[in-house]
């Protein structure tokens, strides 16, 4: 097939929804990967898991009718930059690109899981109804532009549909190094266990400050790993290893500790603030977990109102019957929750009508654009509108300039969080940051944000 055919292809594919056949995919991909771009991009694997698999097999009548419903369940879920490709009965491939960041990957995995799992019902004749279950597996490979080749991608893709099998929440997310390699997943994995055990993993916390008054009020805890041989690991790897490998419990414990421990070294200094801890999909089936937290906040003798824990919508999905249930206690305790990531794309405005949140975090793709373009402003607008509307503080990730800082100030944004106050930082030098910062700001009066 030639290029120019290739390439009119795709254009056709793109025009109906996206879906491409698995030919006409790989040279999608293949341009992905040599495409001069500052975005990432990922691939994932959805396995279907069909309960009518022989039938499929046999490309029975209603069996093809269960795929073409499937295809309609997962179309609306993509954006218009997304590919698709039906690979065979059980298996389909799609092609996110131009990611904002790594989560929205994520939350796409877990949203077309949520999809898929309610029963498909299929009429064969006027009283024959067949009903089939999905209980899909998704492998997720996360690629930075530029890096990499097809047939590396391809491999990787079918390695990790196999580690989402034996994944408790069967999503596998596994990402391609900066330098078109894939690391030694099994040697992290052993290395990783052994540093959390041996307490060599560090929590920093970044800075959420108050636009109005520009002090800092909260923060988030971030986990961070350099492993022996001076190589920083991706804070998303790492959680994603510790879920598969049911370490995520230590990790939780671990971060929540360190984050009682600087409670205690802020209240030292007379700062009185709030810490926001994320959560993972599978501790929000812990039941135990909030038992934890008022043993771990009576040990340590800080307050539970002055933790706030985090949450996304892709863990949502995965447990919303628990997770309300989870929730209800944690904010029964006086902690708070946060719905982070919200506005990325594939997030549900149900879910700020039905759990008990008290804070929305604003996805730093719609902050960078403050400044440059008109549609960012009015996107930020709906949601600071939106958060007022619910009752919500309202914080926008991703504030890098004083102009961006001057927008949401005007927008009515509460908080803001990014390179423009601080980086994250380690805990001691975090408490001496912001001890020294808000000295700086001791009127607490409101502040009037500078000309753009």
């Amino acid at each position: 097939m030639s290029e120019a055919v290739n390439q009119g292809a795709v254009q056709t594919s793109r025009m109906k929804r996206a879906r491409l056949s698995p030919e006409n995919f790989l040279v999608e991909l293949h341009n992905s990967l040599n495409l001069d771009s500052s975005h990432s991009f990922a691939v994932l694997v959805v396995q279907l898991n069909r309960s009518d698999r022989i039938s499929a097999l046999a490309q029975d009548a209603a069996a093809l009718v269960v795929i073409r419903q499937t295809v309609e369940r997962l179309e609306p879920l993509l954006k218009v930059t997304d590919y698709y490709c039906v690979v065979a009965h059980d298996e389909i491939w799609i092609l996110l690109a131009e990611l904002a960041s790594e989560s929205v990957a994520s939350l796409a995995a877990a949203g077309i899981r949520a999809a898929l799992k309610p029963v498909f019902t299929i009429k064969r004749s006027a009283s024959v109804v067949k009903t089939v279950r999905m209980n899909p597996v998704i492998g997720v490979v996360l690629i930075p532009a530029g890096q990499t080749d097809v047939l590396e991608v391809l491999h990787l893709m079918d390695e990790t549909a196999v580690r989402a099998k034996r994944s408790d929440s069967l999503i596998c997310i596994q990402k391609v190094a900066s330098d078109g390699s894939v690391a030694k997943r099994s040697q992290l994995e052993g290395e990783l266990r052994q540093a959390l055990f041996s307490n060599e993993l560090e929590v920093y916390f970044q800075p959420q400050v108050d636009l109005r008054t520009r002090r800092c009020v909260s923060a988030e805890a971030l986990i961070r790993w350099t492993r022996q041989n001076g190589r920083p690991v991706n804070a998303s790897l790492i959680a994603s290893i510790c879920e598969e490998n049911g370490l995520m419990d230590q990790l939780t414990r671990y971060v929540l500790n360190n984050v009682l421990r600087t409670q205690i070294g802020l209240k030292g200094r007379g700062i009185d603030i709030k810490i926001s801890i994320n959560l993972s999909a599978g501790t929000l089936a812990d039941t135990d977990f909030p038992d934890m937290v008022t043993q771990s906040t009576q040990t340590w003798g800080v307050s539970p109102s002055c933790l706030v824990f985090e949450v996304t919508e892709g863990s949502l999905v995965e447990n919303e019957k628990s997770a309300l249930v989870f929730m209800n206690r944690l904010r029964e305790m006086g902690c708070e929750i946060s719905i982070d990531d919200f506005g990325t794309g594939y997030s549900s405005l149900a879910y700020l009508k039905s759990y008990p949140f008290s804070e929305l975090k604003i996805d730093r793709t719609f902050v960078q654009g403050l400044g440059e373009d008109e549609s960012s402003i009015k996107l930020v607008r709906v949601l600071a509108d939106l958060s007022k509307t619910m009752g919500l503080r309202c914080v926008a990730e991703g504030v890098e300039t004083e102009v961006a800082h001057n927008i949401l100030y005007k927008l009515g944004i509460d908080l803001g969080q990014g390179y423009l106050y601080a980086r994250a930082l380690p805990s001691g030098e975090f408490i001496s940051w912001c001890e020294k910062f808000n000295k700086s700001n001791t009127s607490g009066k409101s502040q009037q944000p500078q000309v753009a």
